[in-house]
């Protein structure tokens, strides 16, 4: 059966696996972390700018620290980097327990937790996904990041299913324990049994200049830029409406907290079923398209939310966004792994992760939005922009829709001259 589904290459390699089920448990703690202080925030304070704040603090390291950081530990062991950042969460989910367990949190306590649990993504998405790519072959990097994408979609089911009930039945002080509990299982996963003796641990490439050739990389390369490019439409356009989700469903909906992780986690169902569906069954040919589709629907899906009367109407429409952001987060580091030179390849994650690092100032548009008009009309005005971004983003470089297989600068197979012609961004 795994064979057949392609998953085998991870789930049937010993070192893979533990390098997947420690991505699965940071995963939960971020999600569950995710909706926990935003619901937290909007019952402290009642506003919608403080929610997007808890997301913006989470989300600016990866601005700014993704490509010094990806460029300074590119020469280093990638499995103990990760289990270093496992170990430094786990320390910062302990202290935040105490702090909650006297009664000494607030919320600029609970916005800087948030920004060190976002150092860590910093480090943790390009450095393990890079790590479990190598470990497992990037002849199988479809599969391996099709299945990192469904468990993504899995955690944020659990996380944010988990997050709704513990803030309802244990508050903050659930959250941080089991979150204590989650990381202590991922370094778990990553110390635990014999020496490494895999590829990842196999001598690095030669560092080839500074820490700014994932970006030169990037510009020689239209699809890698392509790439870029929709990275930037979904974190300033598309992701950001999961800040404003909640505050729709309590108050349009009237729902209380554990209904509103409820009602959210057919986000993350429909997610799963989607990346599960292009792990085992995606060709490589249909990666750019699954890519942009996958930002079309969820804009659709966001549009469909804000109209919804009701929340059994929302339903599909959140099942539609959760489907969409398993497309796009299957393709979002399979196609620069495919296509960066390997010399370059965590660099060029790097420029990647900076481009997520973009969704702080999408929460925080979104948050200003919610305040001025409302979450409802706010979550309509980003969809529609995304949309419209991401059209003229494809008509200025088409080989984003083209189909082909991925691979590095002049190895990718290329659609024929007189549908996609060569021209310069300029001009």
């Amino acid at each position: 059966m795994l064979p057949a589904l392609g998953w085998s290459c991870v789930l049937g390699h010993r070192t893979g696996r533990r390098i997947w089920l420690a991505g699965l448990a940071i995963g939960v703690v971020r999600w569950l972390e995710m909706l926990a202080f935003a619901l937290w925030a909007l019952a402290a304070t009642g506003s919608p700018m403080a929610v997007a704040a808890t997301s913006f603090a989470r989300l600016l390291p990866l601005l700014l620290l993704s490509v010094p950081l990806t460029g300074l530990l590119e020469a280093r062991d990638r499995r103990r980097v990760v289990l270093a950042g496992v170990f430094a969460m786990l320390a910062t989910s302990l202290a935040m327990l105490a702090a909650s367990v006297t009664d000494r949190l607030g919320l600029p306590l609970l916005l800087a937790a948030a920004f060190a649990n976002g150092v860590f993504w910093t480090i943790e998405q390009p450095v393990r996904r890079t790590l479990l790519g190598e470990t497992v072959g990037l002849e199988h990097a479809a599969a391996s990041m099709g299945l990192e994408a469904a468990s993504a979609q899995l955690t944020r089911l659990l996380g944010t299913v988990a997050g709704g009930a513990a803030v309802a039945f244990l508050g903050l002080d659930g959250v941080f324990l089991a979150s204590a509990a989650l990381y202590a299982a991922a370094g778990l996963a990553l110390g635990a049994g014999a020496p490494w003796t895999d590829r990842a641990l196999a001598p690095r490439a030669r560092r080839d200049g500074g820490l700014w050739d994932g970006l030169a990389a990037v510009r020689r390369d239209r699809l890698l830029l392509g790439a870029v490019l929709v990275t930037l439409i979904f974190n300033l356009w598309g992701f950001p409406w999961t800040a404003l989700a909640p505050v729709v469903a309590e108050r349009r909906f009237g729902l209380d907290p554990a209904a509103i992780g409820l009602l959210l986690g057919a986000d993350g169902l429909a997610g799963v079923l989607a990346a599960l569906r292009i792990a085992a069954r995606a060709r490589p040919a249909s990666f750019r398209r699954i890519y942009v589709g996958g930002v079309v629907l969820l804009m659709l899906g966001v549009i469909g939310y804000a109209l919804a009367p009701s929340a059994l109407l929302a339903l599909p429409c959140i099942a539609a966004a959760g489907a969409g952001m398993a497309c796009f987060s299957a393709m979002q580091m399979t196609i620069p792994l495919s296509a960066a030179p390997p010399a370059l390849r965590l660099r060029v994650l790097g420029v990647v992760t900076t481009a997520i690092g973009t969704a702080p100032l999408g929460f925080l548009q979104v948050g200003l939005l919610g305040e001025w008009l409302g979450p409802a009309l706010a979550l309509l005005l980003i969809a529609g922009l995304g949309l419209a971004t991401l059209a003229l983003a494809v008509a200025r470089i088409p080989e984003l829709v083209a189909v082909g297989r991925v691979g590095p600068s002049g190895t990718q197979d290329r659609p024929p001259v007189e549908r996609v012609e060569p021209r310069g961004l300029a001009g």
